[in-house]
């Protein structure tokens, strides 16, 4: 996780990380945002709600 860190710390943008499940962390890491397919899923089904919303 250091690694992950230092090397997306080096960006100046949102960071995200995305994981098959929590468990495969040893810890949350700091300042990055972390993703699974379930949540992908979720932000991809309220953005499809937007967007039929606004037709």
């Amino acid at each position: 996780m250091k690694k992950i860190e230092e090397k997306l710390g080096q960006f100046d943008c949102r960071k995200v990380l995305i994981v098959p499940s929590f468990e495969v962390l040893d810890r949350e890491p700091e300042r990055i945002e972390v993703l699974t397919p379930e949540d992908l899923l979720k932000l991809a089904e309220e953005s499809l709600e937007r967007t039929f919303k606004s037709q």
